[in-house]
């Protein structure tokens, strides 16, 4: 019988990192180092090697009785219950290494195979592979929604549009055929309301942003559109800061601008030379600031046949709005007529 591990090959043993095994000639277990301990769990010591194996016993019995004859290292594997496929190192130590100095001890080192780093690699590379395909199925899948999100958008943009352009057709052709002079009226400025919130449809439809549309265009075709409303030559200058107006207040802006622009045509014509426009829209202390200015009479006494006090009174629409919007209004004269109007910029969520 073999007696207690010596002290200082105990602590040999204990400083390997690797798994190792010291057993008696029959196979039975008689020290396992803190690493085995940790692998296989402790109480190692008294266990027949063998029982730990799960592969064919004369196999591991063959190649420990071979390590018993050899000093160098002999290679085999063991296939352990619980972790798998694992090299091993087997070599006999020599006499002194058991206490009592009676008999001697096969030393067994134990890595992980190659077999088995290779076997989770795979695993862990095919696991990658499923999650990596998983994502892009998904990732297909949101595009095809975000496609056909934007078609059904464009669908219904292109209706709208066209919807406001054949309404805005029926109210000129109603204001042609009117017989009164105010009926007249009343519907050519409903025609030019539908037609500046058919303009803003119609730049949502042609650019490739749902959220908000480009000032600069914007103000661009709105202007042009009020120009043709003139029955003498007018010069229409912009001066827009090229900024991005969020959707949801491009509608009561536009409806705002065409208004301004609409009273600047039918009362800002001056008495000599020709009618002259200025629109200017820039961000000025976080406000957005619209400009639309004439060289005509203005809002004052100067305003023929109680002129001014209708042209003040056109502007009740843009009132409205601005109350709507957190806004104001406010009218400056020099040289002509200014209306100056300041929403806040603050982008919407």
């Amino acid at each position: 019988m073999t007696g207690p591990l010596n002290i200082q090959a105990a602590a040999v043993l204990e400083g390997l990192s690797e798994v190792a095994l010291l057993l008696a000639e029959d196979g039975t277990i008689l020290h396992a180092n803190r690493a085995a301990s940790v692998l296989l769990g402790p109480g190692l010591a008294g266990t027949p090697v063998f029982a730990l194996h799960d592969g064919e016993p004369g196999g591991l019995a063959t190649y420990v009785d071979r390590c018993r004859g050899s000093r160098q290292p002999l290679v085999g594997t063991i296939t352990l219950r619980s972790e798998g496929k694992y090299q091993c190192r087997g070599n006999v130590i020599g006499d002194g290494v058991i206490g009592n100095g009676a008999g001697r001890a096969v030393l067994l080192r134990l890595s992980r195979s190659d077999d088995a780093q290779f076997a989770l690699l795979t695993r862990n590379l095919e696991a990658l592979r499923d999650e990596v395909r998983a994502r892009q199925r998904t990732e297909a899948i949101l595009r095809e929604s975000i496609s056909e999100r934007e078609l059904l958008l464009r669908e219904l943009q292109h209706r709208v549009n066209n919807n406001m352009q054949m309404l805005s057709g029926i109210l000129s052709g109603a204001e042609r055929e009117a017989e009164s002079e105010e009926a007249r009226a009343i519907l050519g400025d409903t025609a030019s309301r539908f037609a500046a919130i058919g303009a803003v449809q119609q730049l949502l439809y042609a650019s490739n942003n749902f959220n908000s549309i480009d000032l600069v265009a914007f103000v661009e075709t709105l202007a042009r559109a009020a120009s043709s409303l003139a029955a003498d030559p007018l010069v229409v200058e912009t001066d827009v800061e090229p900024l991005q107006l969020p959707i949801g207040k491009a509608p009561s802006l536009a409806l705002i601008l065409n208004e301004l622009l609409t009273n600047a045509v039918k009362y800002g014509m001056p008495a000599r030379g020709t009618q002259k426009i200025t629109v200017t829209l820039k961000v000025t202390g976080g406000m957005l600031e619209l400009r639309v200015g004439d060289n005509g009479p203005g809002f004052g006494a100067a305003s023929s046949a109680g002129g001014g006090r209708k042209r003040a009174s056109g502007l009740g629409l843009v009132r409205g709005l601005l109350r709507q919007l957190g806004g104001s209004l406010a009218i400056e004269a020099d040289a002509g007529a200014r209306c100056v109007v300041r929403i806040s910029h603050a982008q919407e969520d």
